[in-house]
């Protein structure tokens, strides 16, 4: 990423700003000078605690930040680590930090993990498996969100870290991912073949009813993916899906009934006594219709 940083955030879709490293143009002008705790100090090389934690914050208004950058802006490691004590910031992974964010829901805070370690592995790795999908604004079910995933863009072993795993390229990837996170149907591959069909039958279901993948998109990721690790379950699990579901949990339930046994069909219009309605599910076979309350 070459942008030089400045102290204005740039926007990010996800609710919140990317503060990225940068080439060598942007040197610190200034050594980081140690926070001592005395306020008002007339020695130059003394700094108030507090218009410097206004500093750090300030650096993290538009969204996270890393300490490399920070540095870069004078603010020294013994001034994160007393942000960090006083619950002035918090760390989101390793080397890089944010303003508590008590309001951010479990896929927004997965999300902003899955940035920061975007950002630092500096173009080696992107999102992947319900990583990319989160990136990619898909719901999801039936899969964890407390380690984030990525993949490499080229070779490398698989590595795992408290916070995240970063898994081999995909057999069959023959395109080098650009962006930040491998395509809509390379994830939904990863999920099913990781967590089974059930898990990518949301995210799925999503993708297809809103367009951001298709029949032929996945069939062809399939077709190269093809005697890998994971395929037949990520091909069993390709083949569930239906973009008619219009929530997770339509999804689920024709998931659900479909491994039962029934044949269902989403969103079937029907007539009954002259009026006419459309069920979230029709079973066919038995007159059986079923809804699912709520949108989730």
């Amino acid at each position: 990423m070459s942008r030089v940083p400045t102290d204005e955030p740039s926007p990010d879709p996800r609710g919140f700003h990317m503060h990225t490293p940068s080439g060598g143009s942007d040197r610190p002008q200034a050594r980081a000078h140690r926070v001592t705790g005395h306020r008002n100090s007339s020695h130059p090389g003394h700094m108030d605690i507090e218009s410097t934690i206004a500093r750090v914050e300030h650096l993290a208004a538009g969204g996270p930040f890393s300490a490399e950058r920070a540095g870069r802006f004078g603010v020294s490691a013994d001034t994160l680590a007393a942000c960090l004590r006083r619950g002035r910031l918090e760390r989101v992974t390793r080397g890089w930090y944010d303003v508590p964010r008590p309001g951010l829901s479990a896929v927004q805070r997965h999300a902003r993990l899955v940035s920061c370690l975007v950002a630092r592995c500096g173009g080696r790795a992107v999102a992947s498996h319900q990583s990319g999908l989160v990136l990619h604004g898909l719901p999801l079910a039936a899969v964890s969100l407390r380690v984030a995933h990525l993949t490499h863009v080229g070779s490398g072993p698989p590595r795992r870290a408290q916070d995240h795993v970063v898994h081999r390229r995909p057999r069959g990837l023959a395109e080098t991912p650009s962006g930040d996170r491998l395509a809509v149907e390379w994830c939904l591959l990863q999920v099913g073949a990781t967590y089974g069909a059930r898990a990518a039958t949301v995210p799925g279901d999503a993708a297809l009813r809103l367009g951001v993948a298709t029949r032929e998109s996945l069939d062809g990721a399939l077709k190269l993916h093809r005697g890998a690790p994971g395929s037949l379950p990520a091909a069993a699990a390709m083949a569930l899906l239906d973009g008619r579901s219009e929530s997770p949990g339509e999804s689920l339930l024709r998931y659900d009934l479909t491994v039962l046994g029934y044949d269902v069909v989403p969103q079937q219009p029907v007539v009954v006594a002259g009026q006419r309605f459309r069920p979230d599910l029709v079973v066919r076979g038995p007159q059986v219709g079923a809804a699912v309350a709520g949108a989730t």
